[in-house]
């Protein structure tokens, strides 16, 4: 655990689903005086001046005259309080005139009053902080809560009923203790934890906590189904973190999640009173899908478009939120990861009944390879250590004509068989088993399609139906269709996830559910600094005429488009609530504040539709009056997300452009000023027909920080180093290509780089900076049978640190009889240079990445000639010639 700590702040989420079926801890309790050495911390949070009672999710709230906790986040506006080191005072900052008082005379047990704070007798309202609690100098007693909080016991502590049950026996093996578990409940009890509501239902009988499958982990925490939410960090979107090319900055991500994942747990431990364990599973892991297709709505959720990339940042993502540790013989994670979504949802507008219909070359070259290096066990085809996910996900597509859950092919070929994993399968939400019988027609009935996925493999129902789920199983134990022993081994699964996570043990390496030390850590400093980093890192600089970086003398500065104060585009999809949103316009506002620089707003549109509080003329005016206008324009939830693809609904008027009212106000831009900077926010690749721009940037969806990422890239402060993760298209790619229902990767001109049989707008790859690079002395330098080892050497040959984003590509023999990809990405390396500076670069590709898929899905090497080229993009990126040359060296097989 990183030795920081730091305040916690919490907000309030309207929940999309079923709430949970039991109270949280009563949180209405006055704020009393109490002696110090009897009373719990209080920590203060600068940023959003909350009081929050230590090892909680309660603050000070001023209800009437008198004080009360209450969630922090619930009322904002009655929980905001300044301490003035001048006075000794604290103030209600909503309220500056009032301050927090202890009346003469008062005793332990007399609540905390308000004041007047000028008019406060003597020392009634002087505070101090002594050893993190508020000291009154009336009384000499601290604030307290009126009542403390009381939890029950961890399921196999020593206070607990089931300390001596046989489950609880650490001396047995985890496998075992699940199995003893299942031999303990009923079946009801059984069918209640296979089609489990939100959370799950509690047992008290065997003091068997609620717990919550039901979050998401792809950039931060996102606990899902829950109020109150705390804050959580919330980095740039898995398509940012993707751009960044960085293994260690998605290591550090993962491990972020993590520490917030097992922080929330604790929390929430305490707001159900210990009878809940609800942020120890990311049921919604990280993707392993591929943006095969710029249509495709939720490209921000994914990687890119390479499997190689996908493969490798989520392999490391994967092992960094489990941290899977080894202790006799038994494996404990930080956090449950549940890969996403075998096979399935690259059809986003016509979900949830997608047909995949998919070659066995296409499935073993582009489609399945992630997926393997996510679950595998062992050494990856990437040559990296796999992700070995503790679970997964199958989908609501049929693949090749049977639904995902019901699909031996995927569930014991591919799983079981080829990767020889052992991971949790689970159905999608909400339900992928239910829509085998009602959307998809499978089946006869939901009983029907219930037995076909147990026997296929799904061993746990995700579903909002959850009682229809559990009457659908008993009613084919009952016909004969399952047996009990069908429902033994899913729910044993199911319960050996949760021995992993450290549920059932206060002893595992991630601490116990129902510690304290975890919890500061969640939305803090360090963690804020890391989610900027994810911002500035992930920016692609497109285009630069030497305008960037800016200087520091500007005289103005105007700021339009519907994205520079749009805080919900920022997080964009499948993210927590964080503590706040730092967007375009606040971040430039805030560098120029105190400053005589003016800083000019006009959004100027919305994003699909003209705006009804600005123009595109009074954009454009105050853009004829500034220095330098900054445009952010792009496409956002109208136009990409889940359930809608660009070319459905409000997307259907963009293909693969701007919105016509974004691309009208650009050229309004363009037509006054020849110093604008265009920033592009977007999942997928904006083709613009022509670009006039002084500079263009690509900044996807930046999280929280992405206001700062984008300063801090535009004024020079970090110089660019993102790259593109994907393939941006000629604006008439769409005519040249087949539908999305097509899966092939040879469909028209081809899909993806590797198979594009044209020049595209922007190779994948591909990013400009503030330096050039020279690469060198590429040498095949060994054959360490069967692997081979390449080196080269990199050289900053400017005058700006930056990162060299060192790429890796091969070329295989083509095949007359298999399609070949073009070229393929199979190696990179970020590396931070300084001027001159030259660093010296290793890399080692193994059999399975010179090895080309054939037909029938098997992959051989193929005799012939084979180019290894390295540089800062694709050896045929005359574009990225500004940023570094690219060297090759030949060698047959």
């Amino acid at each position: 655990v990183p030795a920081f700590i730091c305040s916690l702040h919490v907000a309030l989420l309207t929940t999309l689903a079923v709430m949970p079926q039991w109270a949280l801890a009563s949180t209405a309790d006055l704020v009393v005086l109490a002696d110090c050495q009897a009373t719990a911390p209080l920590i203060y949070d600068g940023c959003t001046q909350l009081l929050r009672l230590d090892g909680t999710a309660l603050c000070i709230t001023l209800t009437g005259a008198s004080l009360s906790t209450a969630v922090c986040g619930n009322t904002l506006d009655t929980q905001v309080w300044a301490y003035s080191n001048k006075t000794s005072q604290v103030m209600h900052a909503a309220t500056p005139a009032m301050c927090m008082a202890a009346e003469s005379g008062a005793r332990a047990g007399s609540p905390v009053t308000t004041a007047n704070c000028s008019a406060c007798a003597g020392d009634a309202c002087q505070w101090s902080w002594a050893a993190g609690r508020l000291r009154s100098a009336n009384t000499g007693l601290c604030i307290a809560r009126a009542q403390p909080l009381v939890q029950e016991p961890t399921t196999c502590s020593p206070d607990s009923i089931a300390h001596g049950m046989s489950f609880c026996d650490s001396t047995l093996s985890h496998e075992a203790r699940a199995a003893a578990l299942t031999g303990l409940l009923t079946t009801d009890e059984k069918l209640a934890l296979w089609s489990p509501s939100f959370p799950t239902d509690p047992i008290e009988r065997l003091n068997l906590k609620a717990y919550l499958l039901d979050a998401t982990c792809i950039h931060g925490p996102a606990p899902g189904h829950l109020v109150p939410q705390p804050a959580v960090t919330v980095t740039a979107a898995p398509i940012n973190l993707g751009a960044t090319f960085d293994v260690d900055l998605i290591d550090r991500v993962s491990n972020m999640t993590a520490i917030e994942m097992r922080g929330l747990t604790q929390i929430f431990y305490k707001l159900t009173s210990g009878k809940g364990v609800l942020a120890l599973s990311c049921d919604g892991g990280p993707m392993a899908f591929s943006a095969h297709d710029p249509r495709w709505g939720r490209i921000s959720e994914v990687y890119g478009e390479d499997p190689y990339l996908i493969s490798r940042l989520g392999t490391v993502a994967t092992r960094a939120m489990q941290q899977a540790t080894t202790i006799n013989g038994d494996t404990y994670l930080a956090t449950v990861q549940t890969t996403r979504a075998i096979l399935g949802y690259h059809m986003s507008n016509l979900m949830p009944i997608p047909a995949m219909n998919v070659s066995q070359r296409d499935l073993y070259d582009q489609y399945l390879p992630a997926f393997e290096s996510f679950q595998v066990d062992g050494i990856a085809w990437t040559g990296d250590m796999g992700g070995r996910a503790e679970a997964i996900m199958c989908a609501y597509a049929s693949v090749n004509g049977i639904p995902s859950c019901a699909n031996t092919d995927l569930l014991q070929r591919y799983l079981r068989d080829e990767w020889h994993s052992a991971a949790l399968v689970q159905s999608d939400c909400c339900d992928s088993i239910e829509s085998i019988w009602d959307l998809l027609n499978y089946t006869s009935s939901f009983e029907d399609a219930v037995a076909l996925a147990t026997k296929a493999g799904t061993q746990l129902q995700f579903t909002l139906d959850f009682v229809a789920g559990r009457q659908a199983f008993a009613q084919a134990l009952s016909d004969g269709k399952l047996d009990l022993v069908d429902l033994d081994n899913a729910v044993t699964r199911f319960l050996l996830t949760r021995f992993r996570a450290g549920e059932f043990d206060d002893a595992n390496p991630f601490g116990p559910v129902d510690g304290t030390d975890l919890a500061p850590l969640v939305d803090c400093p360090a963690h804020r600094a890391l989610a900027r980093k994810t911002a500035s890192d992930s920016i692609v600089l497109l285009q630069n005429n030497g305008i960037l970086p800016l200087p520091g003398n500007l005289k103005s500065v105007a700021v339009v488009g519907p994205f520079a104060e749009n805080a919900d585009e920022m997080l964009h999809s499948y993210n927590g609530t964080p503590g706040y949103v730092v967007t375009y316009l606040r971040a430039i506002e805030e560098l120029f504040n105190g400053t005589q620089v003016p800083v000019a707003y006009e959004q100027g549109t919305g994003i699909v539709n003209a705006s009804t509080t600005s123009s595109i003329a009074k954009a454009a005016a105050i853009a004829a009056a500034a220095d330098v206008t900054i445009a952010v324009l792009g496409l956002g939830n109208p136009v990409e997300s889940e359930g809608l693809d660009r070319g459905e609904g409000q997307g259907s008027i963009v293909g693969l452009g701007l919105p016509p009212i974004q691309q009208e106000l650009l050229d309004a831009l363009h037509a006054t000023s020849s110093r604008v900077i265009l920033v592009l926010v977007s999942g997928g690749g904006v083709s613009l027909a022509s670009d006039p721009a002084a500079a263009t940037l690509w900044a996807g969806y930046g999280g929280e920080e992405a206001g700062h990422g984008l300063v801090d890239v535009l004024w020079g402060r970090v110089a660019p180093s993102g790259r593109l993760p994907e393939t941006v298209y000629q604006p008439d790619y769409l005519q040249q290509v087949g539908p999305e229902l097509d899966y092939s990767m040879t469909s028209g001109v081809g899909r993806t780089y590797r198979y594009l049989q044209v020049p595209p707008l922007y190779y994948f790859g591909f990013g400009l900076t503030y330096t050039t690079f020279a690469y060198s002395s590429l040498t095949l330098a060994t054959w360490d049978v069967p692997d081979m080892l390449f080196f080269v050497n990199v050289t900053n040959t400017g005058k700006v640190a930056a990162a060299a984003v060192t790429q890796l590509y091969v070329q295989v023999p083509p095949l007359n009889a298999t399609p070949t990809p073009r070229i393929a990405l199979q190696g990179f390396r970020k590396t931070m240079l300084l001027p001159g500076q030259t660093a010296p670069l290793t890399f080692r590709l193994v059999p399975r990445q010179l090895q080309t898929v054939h037909n029938d899905g098997s992959a051989h090497t193929t005799p012939g000639t084979y180019t290894v080229s390295v540089g800062d993009h694709q050896p045929a990126d005359t574009k990225g010639l500004a940023t570094s040359n690219v060297v090759s060296v030949t060698f047959t097989l």
